[in-house]
């Protein structure tokens, strides 16, 4: 008789424990408020762990809006700090929000989560930076994932074995998620139609996903942003019914792994896709591009990419602007493409030095402004390479004088001049663009006028002396330093390092651009480090991992605190670009660094 009644206890122990869900909070200090995104419908029972009494909440329906107000969070207040563990029974539709009200430092658990009837977990650990490790299965009745791991900064928990099959939305499941390298590629993605931004920004992810079932994912847009380590083969991906591409791989900068097969029927997006992508190099000159609008910035500094896509249909696109800018190596023949949809095309090929192919046949309409096809709104030309020979452009015909392209249709040359017949007007006269070898001592040539250029003379308030400065050092660095061929190279590799993130972060091309506040977040800041980090990384071999016995503290680890006492936490506002200027000199400080204890003096 006592064995059943044991057995009943512990079948009853078992089953309550089994529809819970347990929190594991860490309290630093006294006066600490837990808060816990409760989404309704909702009847609840909360334990806190405290020896308070257990309370009880009720929802009838669910919240509207993405943000969740932090008077509807369900909180309560610790008069001791320590280990709580929080216990939720009952009925609960959905736990999570992205409202920058919410704190979810102090969780570092999730034991159990089973048995409430929860269908989504959509933002459920923003930014819970702490968090450690959650159970190894889902709830068979949840279907939203997105954003789940959004900022989960040391999240690495096993979580491979999770079954999946019920999952629509992994939209930004790991956004963010710097710490996550963990085995998925077992999940059950059937369902799932919306990827995008899934692991954008997970730096360490690189786990072999390529047998995931993506037939009916329709959105992949951002899915690998800026995941500085992936590299895994996915060309079997079904991606028929994918219609946003954007960013894909943007900054994506090992990403290298043929996708030339992929169904792109549907595509519409393909804009900043491999944007930043510096190893991809990949033949995709195949894909079915008639639904295409947007190519801009698509190759933006892909540096390694030289991959024919003269097979492309582009009679739908609109947008060409920046497309193969900074694609140093991309030079093919792309004479026949339908142009004459397209109504933008600034700066297409800015600083793509290599290519040198025939356009006469391109009938742009109108009304579009070819000047902005090689230069950008900057005073010297960005090419090189293009049209060395003088290759004939059709009617297009050009003059370049007093600091701007003009168009003329009394010239006689037909074309392209040989680029050392061009010339560049300045403040001090004319100069020749003679830079090929980089002589500070030089007497003449571009380099030489860099090292006399008189000093700023403009005013002082707004962006002018900032941009003024910013640009001379980066021309400085590229006449002083032996190691670069040319002056374009060297500024192609400085700008990248500055202009990645520049939609968020700073204007359009260079700073002059910023003639008005802008709101800078700690994303972009971040993202923006980042990709500078990369960049320096490469350039000077650092070690970013390299301890610091100083303090014990990694050069990134240093780099990171820095921006984040100088730019806060929170959105700011870039008054007269005087944060802007301090993140610059900060990061300048740092290229000259080798050690963490060498910024700190």
């Amino acid at each position: 008789m006592k064995s059943v009644k044991l057995l009943l206890l512990l079948m009853l122990i078992a089953n309550n424990a089994y529809t819970q869900m347990v929190l594991e909070h860490h309290l630093e200090s006294v006066g600490m408020t837990v808060e816990l995104p409760l989404k309704g419908p909702y009847n609840v029972t909360i334990d806190w762990g405290d020896g308070s009494k257990k309370e009880s909440f009720q929802e009838a329906s669910a919240p509207t809006g993405l943000f969740i107000r932090s008077d509807r969070f369900v909180s309560h207040t610790y008069s001791n700090p320590g280990t709580k563990i929080i216990t939720i029974t009952g009925a609960l539709n959905a736990y999570g929000s992205a409202s920058p009200d919410l704190n979810n430092s102090s969780l570092v658990k999730v034991l159990s989560w089973d048995g409430l009837g929860i269908t989504s977990f959509e933002n459920a650990f923003n930014d819970a930076k702490n968090l450690q490790s959650v159970p190894n299965t889902l709830p068979a009745s949840v279907t939203n994932l997105g954003g789940m791991f959004s900022h989960a900064a040391e999240f690495n928990g096993e979580i491979g074995t999770w079954n999946t099959s019920n999952v629509t939305n992994m939209n930004a499941l790991f956004f963010c998620a710097i710490a996550f390298n963990q085995p998925i590629g077992n999940w059950n993605t059937s369902r799932v139609t919306d990827m995008g931004e899934m692991f954008c920004y997970a730096r360490k992810f690189n786990q072999p996903i390529g047998n995931w079932n993506t037939a009916n994912v329709v959105n992949m847009s951002k899915m690998f942003n800026m995941a500085f380590s992936f590299n895994q083969p996915i060309e079997n991906w079904n991606t028929s019914k994918v219609t946003d591409m954007n960013g894909m791989f943007c900054d994506a900068v090992v990403f290298n792994q043929p996708i030339g097969k992929w169904n792109t029927g549907n595509v519409t997006k393909t804009y900043d896709m491999f944007n930043g992508a510096l190893s991809f190099n990949q033949q995709i000159g195949d894909w079915n591009m008639s639904r295409v609008t947007t190519f801009n910035r698509m190759f933006l500094g892909a540096s390694e990419f030289n991959q024919p896509l003269n097979n492309w249909n582009t009679e739908s696109v609109t947008n060409m602007s920046d497309m193969f800018a900074w694609a140093m190596s991309f030079n093919q023949p792309i004479g026949n493409w339908n142009v004459s949809n397209v109504t933008k095309v600034k700066d297409m090929f800015r600083n793509a030095n290599s290519f040198d192919q025939d356009l006469s046949n391109w009938k742009l309409p109108a009304a579009v402004d070819k000047t902005e096809l090689f230069w950008g709104a900057v005073e010297t030309p960005r090419i090189k390479g293009a049209f060395k020979k003088g290759r004939k452009i059709g009617t297009w015909n050009y003059y370049y004088e007093n600091g701007k392209l003009e168009a003329s249709g009394n010239y006689d040359n037909n074309g392209f001049p040989q680029i050392g017949s061009w010339v560049f007007y300045t403040k001090s006269g004319k100069v020749e663009p003679d830079c090929g070898q980089p002589d500070k001592d030089a007497k003449t040539g571009f380099c030489h006028q860099v090292y006399t250029q008189q000093e700023y003379t403009g005013p002082e308030e707004g962006g002018n002396r900032f941009n003024f400065d910013f640009q001379h050092d980066l021309w400085e660095l590229a006449c002083a330093d032996p190691s670069y061929n040319s002056f374009e190279v060297a500024r192609v590799k400085i700008q990248i390092m500055w202009l990645k993130n520049r939609e968020n972060f700073i204007a359009y091309g260079y700073v002059n651009s910023l003639a008005s506040d802008l709101n800078v977040t700690k994303l972009d800041v971040d993202m923006s480090v980042q990709r500078l980090l990369y960049e320096a990384q490469k350039k000077y071999y650092l070690d970013m991992n390299f301890i610091d016995p100083a303090d014990n503290r990694t050069l990134m680890d240093f780099v990171r605190d820095q921006i984040k006492r100088e730019m806060g936490y929170e959105p700011i506002y870039v008054d007269k670009l005087k944060e802007y200027e301090r993140m610059y000199y900060l990061l300048k400080k740092y290229l000259n660094a080798k050690t963490a204890s060498e910024l700190k003096n």
